[in-house]
């Protein structure tokens, strides 16, 4: 087994020590014009691996000589690189309030004009870059400014990066101020901040014996090409007496080896590292160099292969955190966290990953994210025993987000011809991938012993001007997010990695240009001769009537106020607080777009932002664009939206020729790629009014794009095709123009030589499932069946400007179906076959016995969240919101749709638990108050946080309520094949019966009891439905035959005869007080725990929870205004679980028993404290 091509940057911004310089001031600059010509340039490496060993102060200057920098890689060994950016350079000019004249700005702006022709230029996003390649290294002038400002000051401070040059004139490569005001304006003063980004290479290498000679070069030549002072190995394979020799070799000045001599840490006399713990599995060291404003705590880690000696590693690392320091922890763990992280083998279960993420949680530390490939390691066996997982990381703590720290990580392939190969085995593990990445490897290897140079990647971070100012907790947050959405690198269109920042933004661009470019369509409008007229006129003249003041401030009103702001900034909150001064604008902007106005720029513009669907993205495609209207667009697409939406709403197992398939689509870009002309025909074939179509029209294509790239702007183009994602009209556009696929999918059921999907007897044929534009296809696994399926498919593409993205469709067949028909369905198709469980809208489909690694992705989510949450900034009223607002929502969606194992609401309320108590470095706190006390209302005693088996249970009576409504299609499905001639009360689980009629046969008991039914026709189950009241009548009889209420009705009026023949006489009396049916509309379920007579899942919720004493001492420390961490602290208090000695005797755990608070002898309880202690008889 060996280790992926695996290397790691992480570059960080931080503050360092003052540097003064004095500079003469522009008078002198004319006089000294000649002199200050041949003043030496301050020179710094700067790029991949740049390293300046001091900076030079009070007027120094050092000249660096460029030298070149280049990546060379492996493809069987592991190592780490850890590129530490530090210094930013503040230059805080003097107080002086002179003029400056155009010409000493000329004679200025001529001096900084000389950069463009050196080797290096300021980019214009901030940061310092330069040309490079394999014979080129980065070498950027900082120039001495002494002849042009005066008494400068050159503070080195942490903070975000400041755009250097001005964008509007790219080329003069002018030094802006950080006021942003320009150099020419005269009674302006020169305010600069300047950004020096100085990266210092951490190394670290599982280099598996570094006598071999290809190793030894190997790192020889990375120490020197990118100036690596600090290099950490492990599983050297030598004996640790050889290491002075070997660090001689090296170049390096000093050297560490950790006891059992498995890890060794070389380093230059410019940084002192002491020991601060080691193991066999790790080196701890305390890193301070005068480069760095304060120590950086390392731990190096080789963790061991199996969990129970990797136990005492997380113990001994625990012991050693530096805790408000900042620390970082990076190497081999041997350990994943998510299913993301390993391919291959078998599914990754919940609780492999619990001990790596527990240790983060109790160490306060995070995943510092990566870039690249994602997998580090592979076991390099072939064909299905082939397994990848990401087992290097890098972890940091919060103290490093704190002191303005950006990490970027990058995973870098070995050589593009490696990339590939790999690639191609990950996507197809055949054969012929197999012996080509061989090849590969094998080539590599080669030009590796004969020194071949490699090509190297360059990335920069670029923080925005602006940051957040809030709590401690709030500001770590978003450091650590905004530094995981950097955009460090990406793959063009050809495949190749390109790391510039200018050249991301303009690929950029380029690709979202491309993808919201209309193509032409080659298809046929006849396919939407099904679609009929379903809009009348009355509806008509609703959708386009002119919208009242009223109508437009309650949508504004309606509206998200705090939602992300578009390219003008305003978010809704602004528009509701200044209403009374800007309404009477907005109204006549929204009353002017239904008179036919086009909307200027200034509203149709959008900002498209770029949320990753994967970890570690690797081209464009692989983000989801999210469109950023004006808040006034959305106003107008709202007032649409809703009008539109009131109009609007008005079995695999089973033999079968040739057996059953499911085709599960997945469309490229499907919101992006909708054609304009299409959606109107479609529109038109609807029936909607031809002032209706124009406003949709005005209101799609008439809008401006720019990219939000790493925190700037890219572009401004106009769009051709596709709905904005954020648009809130675009939903219901995309479902109406969808409607067309669905209704060819249904049109199959006439097509001669289709044979659909066997269904039990008497159920509904059902084609196809889709939720907007995700599809699910049902279909028979005849050649001719498929064919039809795939034709419909095609004439739906041509026409409509989607795209079926082939690489992530799939098909599934029953393990029985033979190969032969796999391979036909493929080759029909072009489709790839799939194994169960898959997922269809968050929710896992598999068949047969439900595992817990089905439901890993729900569990993955919420460890991540909580880790990212860095639970020791939070009080315990922060916690408690959390956990009541996300982490009991997330799985909800999973509940209601999907049956997980039991075992899974205890693993997630186990960390739910975890995460409200916390932990401390020596482990998880002690849980004062049990969960299931906590989850009770907060009347009851506990703080109102939600019993995931209960909403589980809820979701369960909600599914039976709609299984008796038979009112949706799944319903009547249901009804058919599981009780086609029985009461649903009264049907069987049976052996092959899904776990969703599992699941709701558990419940049914509990929800009849809560389900009435109002009679109108008479149509409910006398004898088995509750419609009296009374419960089923079944009960109170022995023998009964089936029939419907109206039996027992003649005329109108109850049958008395026929009711005293069958039931005692008192129940008769009660009969005869309920009114007879005598209405043509059917019978109607009425939910009695809610007073509407709807079914809610808070009353039931509510009814699963069940009873219990109410306590006004409890309700009255939850009253509105008093903050919920006073609450918290108060109920535990009236519970009596506060940490006082005498609770903690009872805990085994010992301590000194006298109060601390006052002179008296008695012991520390709860009632001394806060009722008969001196300074509680003070109070």
């Amino acid at each position: 087994m060996s280790k992926v091509p695996y290397y790691t940057k992480v570059r960080m911004l931080s503050q360092g020590e003052e540097i003064q310089d004095g500079i003469s001031d522009l008078s002198q600059q004319r006089t000294n014009a000649g002199s200050s010509q041949q003043q030496k340039p301050t020179l710094a490496k700067v790029g991949d691996s740049p390293f300046l060993s001091s900076l030079q102060p009070r007027g120094e200057t050092k000249h660096t000589s460029p030298s070149q920098h280049q990546t060379a890689l492996t493809l069987d060994n592991n190592f780490v690189q850890v590129d530490v950016g530090i210094v930013e350079l503040e230059e805080a000019l003097s107080d002086s309030r002179e003029e400056i004249s155009d010409a000493e700005l000329q004679l200025a702006e001529a001096e900084v004009s000389n950069a463009e022709h050196r080797p290096g230029r300021l980019s214009p996003r901030g940061m310092l870059s330069g040309q490079h390649g394999e014979s080129e290294s980065l070498v950027i002038d900082i120039f001495n400014l002494d002849p042009i400002i005066q008494q400068a000051q050159h503070k080195v401070t942490g903070g975000k990066g400041i755009n250097l040059v001005n964008k509007a004139k790219p080329k003069s490569s002018r030094i802006l101020p950080t006021s942003n005001r320009s150099l020419r304006s005269k009674s302006k003063y020169l305010q600069t901040l300047s950004l020096l980004c100085l990266m210092i290479n951490f190394l670290f290498w599982n280099i598996r014996g570094i006598s071999r000679t290809p190793n030894f070069q190997r790192l020889k030549r990375l120490i020197d090409e990118l100036s690596i002072p600090l290099l950490a190995i492990c599983e050297p394979k030598t004996s640790p007496c050889d290491i002075h020799l070997i660090g001689a070799r090296l170049k390096m000045e000093c050297w560490l080896v950790n006891s059992h001599g498995s890890i060794w840490v070389f380093f230059q006399k410019s940084f002192t590292c002491d020991r601060v713990g080691e193991s066999a599995q790790h080196l701890s060291l305390k890193v301070t160099s005068q480069l760095l404003p304060s120590p950086v705590y390392v731990s190096f880690v080789h963790a061991k292969s199996t969990e129970q000696e990797r136990t005492l590693l997380w113990t001994n690392l625990l012991a050693e955190n530096p805790s408000d320091c900042p620390w970082m922890v990076m190497g081999d763990f041997n350990a994943i966290v998510s299913t993301d992280e390993k391919r291959g083998g078998l599914p990754f279960r919940v609780d492999e990953g619990m001990e790596l993420r527990t240790f983060m949680s109790l160490a306060g530390v995070s995943d510092a994210g990566f870039s690249g490939s994602p997998f580090t390691w592979c076991n390099n066996r072939g064909g299905l025993a082939r397994i990848w997982k990401r087992l290097d990381r890098v972890l940091v703590n919060q103290s490093i987000s704190s002191l303005g720290v950006s990490f970027m990580v990058q995973h870098l392939q070995a050589e593009e011809v490696v990339e590939v190969a790999e690639n191609a085995f990950i996507n197809e593990p055949s054969q012929p991938h197999w012996l080509s990445l061989q090849e590969a490897r094998a080539n590599l290897k080669n030009s590796l012993v004969r020194e071949e140079a490699f090509w190297k990647q360059k990335s920069r971070v670029k923080w925005l001007k602006d940051g957040d100012t809030n709590s401690k907790y709030f500001h770590s947050v978003v450091a650590e997010r905004r530094a995981k959405s950097i955009i460090h690198r990406i793959k063009n269109d050809q495949g190749e990695w390109i790391s510039d920042e200018d050249h991301i933004s303009a690929e950029a661009e380029k690709f979202f240009k491309s993808l919201l470019s209309a193509e032409p369509t080659m298809g046929s409008l006849n396919v939407l001769e099904m679609v009929p007229k379903l809009i009348s006129a009355e509806q008509n003249a609703e959708l386009e009537r002119f919208p009242s003041n009223d109508e437009i401030r309650f949508v504004v009103f309606s509206m998200d106020g705090e939602s992300a702001a578009g390219p003008d900034g305003f978010t809704g909150g602004f528009f509701t607080f200044a209403w009374e001064v800007v309404g009477t604008d907005i109204c006549e902007a929204v009353t002017s777009f239904f008179c036919g106005h086009e909307l200027p720029k200034s509203i149709s513009s959008t900002l498209l932002v770029l949320l990753p669907k994967i970890n570690a993205p690797q081209n464009f495609n692989q983000f989801r664009p999210i469109s950023l209207c004006t808040f006034v667009n959305k106003i107008i697409s709202k007032i649409l939206a809703a009008r539109l939406a009131k109009e609007l709403i008005s079995d695999i197992r089973r033999p079968n020729r040739g057996g059953n398939i499911v085709l599960k689509l997945d469309m490229t870009k499907a919101y992006d790629r909708v054609s304009w002309p299409f959606l109107l025909q479609v529109l038109r074939r609807f029936g909607f009014g031809v002032r209706w179509i124009d406003m949709i029209w005005r209101l799609i294509s008439n809008v401006w794009f720019s990219v939000l790239i790493n925190g700037a702007t890219q572009g401004f183009f106009k769009s051709s095709r596709g709905l904005r994602q954020g648009d809130p009209i675009s939903p219901g556009l995309f479902v109406i123009s969808a409607e067309v696929l669905s209704r060819l999918l249904n049109s199959l059921l006439l097509s001669k030589g289709f044979k659909p999907f066997k269904v039990p007897p008497g159920c509904p044929s059902i084609t196809h499932l889709a939720y907007a534009d995700d599809v699910i296809i049902f279909s028979s696994g005849l050649k001719r069946s498929i064919q039809l399926v795939m034709n419909v498919l095609h004439s739906y593409v041509s026409v409509s400007g989607q795209k079926v993205n082939h690489q992530k469709s799939c098909f599934l067949l029953h393990s029985t179906i033979p190969r032969v028909r796999k391979s036909m369905v493929a080759e029909i198709t072009g489709f790839q076959p799939r194994e169960f469980p898959v997922k269809y809208l968050g929710c896992p489909l598999y068949v047969g016995r439900r595992k817990k690694c089905y439901f890993s992705e729900i569990c993955d989510s919420i460890v991540g969240r909580v880790l990212s949450w860095k639970g020791k900034l939070l009080s315990y009223g922060g916690k408690l919101v959390l956990l009541k607002s996300v982490l009991s929502s997330m799985p909800i969606h999973l509940f209601a749709a999907s049956t997980p194992p039991k075992s899974l609401f205890g693993f997630l309320e186990k960390i739910f638990a975890s995460f409200l108590w916390g932990s401390s470095d020596n482990g998880p706190q002690f849980h004062w108050i049990k969960w299931d006390q906590l989850c009770k209302s907060q009347e009851r005693g506990g703080v109102g946080l939600r019993s995931l088996r209960h909403v589980f249970e809820a979701f369960s009576m909600k599914l039976w309520w709609q299984f008796r409504s038979r009112q949706s299609l799944w319903a009547e499905f249901m009804h058919c094949k599981i009780c086609p001639k029985t009461h649903p009360c009264f049907a069987e689980v049976k052996l092959g019966s899904s776990w969703t009629w599992k699941r709701m046969m558990a419940i049914q008991g509990k929800a009849e009891q809560h389900i009435l039914w109002q009679l109108s026709d008479g149509s409910a189950n006398f004898w088995r439905d509750n419609w009296l009241g009374q419960g089923p009548l079944c009960h109170q009889v022995e023998t009964f035959q089936e029939c419907a209420v109206y039996d027992y009705v003649e005329q109108g009026r109850w049958n008395v005869h026929k009711l005293n023949d069958e039931l005692p006489s008192w129940l008769v009396g009660r009969i005869l007080k309920v009114d007879p049916p005598c209405h043509t509309f059917p019978d109607s379920m009425v939910w009695a725990p809610s007073t509407s007579g709807d079914f809610s899942i808070s009353t039931a919720y509510k009814y699963a929870q069940g009873g219990g004493n109410i306590s006004w001492l409890y309700s009255s420390v939850w009253i509105q205004g008093l903050p919920v961490n006073i609450s918290f602290f108060m109920t535990r208090l009236l519970r009596a679980r506060l940490p006082v000695m005498d609770r903690l005797h009872h805990l085994g755990i010992l301590g000194p028993s006298h109060c601390f608070c006052c002179s008296s002898p008695c012991s520390e309880s709860i009632d001394h404290i806060f009722c008969n202690g001196e300074v509680a008889s003070k109070i």
